[in-house]
Formats: C-alpha cells, sequence, structure tokens
C-alpha cells in the first residue's frame, strides 16, 4: 500500500507542472506547443516551456491559440482588453473578461498580449529618423556661407525595411555660387530569409554645376547580411537597374546599369559610432570604363545623455568616370553637422 501510495504521489507530482502549464499553441503545420504564454509584441510571440525554455514563435507562422487564464489584449495597439483566448481547431476567439460577446480574431490580429495586471507594453516604434545640418559663414574681407542639410527616416519591420531621405547642399563666396545640388531617394529591402533580402532602390538628383538637370537612378537585386552583431553589422547588395541622365548643355543619356554597394557600421563602446558606405554602379556594356561610385565614411558622437543630440564627423566622395566636359571626375566633401535622432 505504502508503494502504491508513492507510486502515485510520484506520478501526480510529474502531472502538476504540466497542468499548470495549460496554454496550448498550434502552428499552420498542425504541430501543438503546450506551455505558458509570456507575451506577443512585434509579431512575435514568447512562450515558456518546462522542458526547452523560453520560445520566439513568429505569430505568422501560428494558427491558434489557448490560454488558461485571463491577459492583457490588445488589437489596435492602443486600447486595452483582458480576456482569454481559444482555438477550436477552425477559429481564434478572444473571451473578453467583461462578459461581451466573444470576437473572432485571426492570429496576426493580437498585435499584444501581457500577463494580467501588468501594464500594457509599448508597440515597438517602427519609424525613426535622422536629422543633419552643417552651417559655415564668414562676413567681412571675404563673404562666404555655406550649407549642407540631410534628412532620413527609416521604417524597420519583422520582414522589411523602408528607408527615405533628401539631403541638400549650397554654397556662396562672395555672391557667387560655387555649389547648389539636390538628392532624394529610398530604398526597400523585403527579408525573405534571415540572411537575404530583395531589394528595389531609387534615387532623383539635380546638381548645377555638375550640369544635370535631373540624374535618375533605379535598381532592383539582392542583399545579404554577412555580420549581424549587436555592435557591429555588414551588408551587401548586387543588382540591375536603370540610369537617365538630362544635361543643361548636352544630350539626354540612359543606360542599362550593375549595381553594387555595402553598409557597415561599428559601435565603439558608448564613446562612437563608425559608419561606412558605397555605392558602385556601371553600364553594362563597359563596367570598367563607364561608372560612378559614392563613399560616405563617418563618424557619431553623442553629445547628451539621451543619445539623441550628435556630432557627426565624416567625408564623402563621389567620383564620375565619364564626367561632362569641364567637370572634375572626383568631387570631396568634409562635413561637420550637428544631428537629431527621434
Amino acid at each position: 500500500m505504502i508503494r502504491n501510495n508513492t507510486v502515485l504521489l510520484f506520478i501526480a507530482l510529474s502531472v502538476l507542472p504540466i497542468l499548470a502549464q495549460a496554454d496550448e499553441v498550434v502552428l499552420q503545420d498542425g504541430s501543438r506547443i503546450v506551455g505558458t504564454v509570456v507575451k506577443i509584441q512585434d509579431g512575435t510571440m514568447t512562450l515558456q516551456t518546462a522542458h526547452v525554455g523560453k520560445l520566439s514563435i513568429s505569430m505568422a507562422s501560428v494558427a491558434g491559440v489557448t490560454t488558461d487564464s485571463t491577459h492583457g489584449v490588445s488589437l489596435d495597439n492602443e486600447t486595452a482588453e483582458q480576456g482569454q483566448l481559444t482555438y477550436d481547431g477552425s477559429k481564434q476567439v478572444f473571451m473578453q473578461g467583461n462578459e461581451a460577446k466573444p470576437v473572432d480574431v485571426e492570429p496576426a490580429e493580437l498585435l499584444l498580449l501581457w500577463p494580467e495586471g501588468e501594464d500594457m507594453p509599448k508597440p515597438a516604434r517602427q519609424w525613426a529618423g535622422r536629422a543633419q545640418l552643417g552651417i559655415t559663414g564668414a562676413d567681412g574681407n571675404s563673404d562666404r556661407f555655406s550649407f549642407l542639410g540631410l534628412t532620413d527616416a527609416t521604417r524597420t519591420r519583422e520582414q522589411d525595411t523602408l528607408f527615405l531621405y533628401f539631403q541638400g547642399a549650397f554654397a556662396e563666396d562672395s555672391g557667387v555660387r560655387s555649389r547648389n545640388e539636390f538628392k532624394t531617394g529610398g530604398r526597400y529591402e523585403w527579408n525573405f530569409t534571415e540572411k537575404w533580402s530583395a531589394y528595389f532602390r531609387t534615387e532623383f538628383e539635380e546638381d548645377e554645376f555638375e550640369s544635370i538637370d535631373l540624374r535618375t537612378t533605379a535598381v532592383l537585386g539582392m542583399g545579404r547580411k554577412l555580420l549581424n552583431k549587436p555592435k557591429q553589422t555588414l551588408s551587401t547588395r548586387f543588382g540591375l537597374g536603370y540610369l537617365r541622365e538630362d544635361f543643361e548643355d548636352a544630350e539626354t543619356e540612359d543606360e542599362a546599369i550593375f549595381d553594387f554597394g555595402y553598409d557597415y557600421a561599428l559601435q565603439i563602446r558608448e564613446i562612437a559610432k563608425f559608419t561606412h558606405n558605397l555605392t558602385y554602379y556601371s553600364a553594362l556594356e563597359d563596367p570598367i570604363e563607364n561608372f560612378r561610385m559614392v563613399i560616405n565614411t563617418g563618424t557619431d558622437i553623442p553629445l547628451s545623455n539621451t543619445e539623441q543630440w550628435k556630432l557627426r564627423l565624416g567625408v564623402t566622395h563621389e567620383y564620375d568616370d565619364e564626367p561632362v566636359e569641364g567637370i572634375d571626375r572626383l568631387d570631396t566633401t568634409y562635413y561637420m553637422n550637428l544631428v537629431y535622432d527621434w
């Protein structure tokens, strides 16, 4: 009798942890995972299991969720509700705690889920941006003024990234304009694996002193992450595209191009962040003798504890292997800009 009681006690103690973890996640392939749903945020579910610890599961692969206790739930990243989730094998239902009518939802609509009694977490910021401004001037024996401004915005999600930018530069010396150019464009990247992505980039440029009314570039290609560490990243890209150049005093030129580039970033403790990127594109017919290359190297130095204000020191090289007559091949810009990140 004592031995039987001991066996029953052992079985009970073995089963209790399983019963305590009664949340169940059903994946799109039909597999089931039992554990405790810790949270859902940024399109990812965190599930605590008894044997393998915490799992991170993309909500895109989830068919349904059943919870055995009340959680905080938000379907719009703004309104907090309390209730439980049930999945009967065909539809996902959110049972609100205030005895309101159950709501049929898709797993992808579960934007936030958190433990009962805790504050609603803030959704991750998808958009981030930067504004840079550099101005120099002199008055007296000579009148000089120069302006360099750049603003960009980046939207980052689990599956894709969108980067937009606008840049302008102007300089005048004793009333004579020596620089006047504007550039705007963007790049969209879709991550179809952890390391590989497809991208589309476009750029529009006007430069008075290169006699360019409008330079238009459109490229479609592939990208790969070579390094993706917390303090160091390196990615490369290559593709095919189209280039059109409308000149003030020359005939319009257009051609198919090959596009190559890379982006490198290194965080140097808390002192500074070093960045270096290159874009190279050339005519498919003559990739060695007819090309353009833009190299931008700089360092960000924080100016405050909030990390929003920075000083950026850098240099940009723009090389055109076949410029129009009277224009230098290499154009170099040194800058020291005040930066605000948002």
